[in-house]
């Protein structure tokens, strides 16, 4: 009934065979009371000692879950990182080929530009050249002009002449005249000196017509001669003034065509090594992305690895923890064996 007592006991005073089975009992008791007081300090020590098994395993199975809960996250969280550096590789690439193509185009953009500048520097050559040529030509047809010039004033001469022969017909028209007189005071004998009176008349006449006709003529050569002089000026004023300047003009529009041509290659220039930056910078950060995404797919296994064995882990708890439930059993059923005995 629980009161039992293993200090208690058997006494006689008998010397009989009696004595000797009561010491042999007195024995056993003394020995059961030392295997019965071990066991129950065992069974309490038991119980003390299952009782924080089982609370730390509890501890380290709610941890493990915890654990395992959390390297599941962090493997869904890797696996997004492993996507978001799988696609920013992918816009990298994309980025590097739009770096490519535009060093490319400033490649192309530089070779036309230096193509502006040769053309440009032949045209201010060539605007030079023919500058100084037609300078040569103007002054060489300003000399002839001049000398034209003055050889067309040998026309006033002929007006001079025709002057002269004006006179000459007049005084040949008055001799006639007075040949005529005297012939018609010959009579008979002035009639042959008349008629050549008569064609000195006709001679003399046709001498002032045709001086007249020389002189219309001449003044027509005079003011033809004046005129075209006149133009000749203007034409050389007007090449000294105005296509002399468009020559300068060209070779002033040549020479900012090179300097624009100069500063739009120097751009290129700038703007090719900054894309060779920048596509070496990108071909670093692919390298780097890549290295990442290894690491992280390799984080990811090993994540998935550690997940794995948690789990495996944490059935092992269990089984710990069922077989420390069998040995609460049993020592709860040697506690309630051994209370059997309430003194010991």
């Amino acid at each position: 009934k629980g009161k039992g007592d293993l200090t208690a006991r058997i006494n006689t005073k008998t010397k009989t065979e009696l004595a000797l089975i009561s010491d042999c009992i007195n024995q056993f008791i003394q020995t059961l009371q030392n295997v019965i007081k071990d066991v129950k300090s065992g069974a309490t020590v038991l119980t003390s000692s299952s009782d924080s098994v089982i609370l730390k395993i509890q501890n380290a199975s709610d941890n493990v879950t915890s654990t395992s809960a959390a390297m599941e996250e962090l493997a869904a969280s890797m696996e997004t990182v492993a996507n978001t550096t799988n696609d920013l590789h992918e816009s990298l690439s994309i980025v590097k080929d739009a770096t490519d193509a535009i060093n490319e185009q400033a490649k192309i953009g530089s070779e036309q530009a230096n193509s502006i500048k040769s053309e440009a520097n032949a045209i201010k050559n060539d605007a030079n050249n023919k500058k100084e040529n037609t300078g040569a030509k103007m002054e060489e047809l300003s000399k002839v002009l001049e000398e034209s010039v003055k050889e067309s004033e040998q026309v006033n001469q002929i007006s001079e002449l025709t002057n002269d022969i004006l006179d000459i017909a007049s005084q040949t028209n008055l001799l006639a005249l007075n040949a005529s007189i005297e012939a018609a005071r010959a009579g008979e004998a002035g009639k042959g000196f008349a008629v050549v009176a008569d064609e000195i008349s006709a001679l003399a006449a046709n001498s002032r017509d045709t001086a007249g006709n020389i002189q219309e003529i001449s003044s027509k050569v005079t003011a033809a001669v004046k005129t075209l002089s006149d133009n000749a000026i203007q034409v050389i004023d007007f090449i000294n003034e105005n296509v002399l300047a468009d020559y300068d003009a060209f070779v002033e529009t040549g020479e900012k065509y090179e300097n624009t041509a100069s500063m739009i290659d120097e751009m290129l220039g700038t703007f090719t090594d900054k894309a060779a930056n920048l596509n070496s910078i990108m071909e670093d950060m692919s390298h780097r992305i890549e290295s990442i995404s290894n690491s992280v797919s390799e984080s990811s296994e090993a994540i998935s690895l550690s997940a794995s064995a948690t789990t495996d882990i944490v059935g092992e708890i269990q089984g710990i923890n069922d077989a420390m439930d069998q040995n609460n059993d049993v020592t709860k059923q040697l506690n309630e064996s051994t209370q059997k005995f309430e003194i010991v």
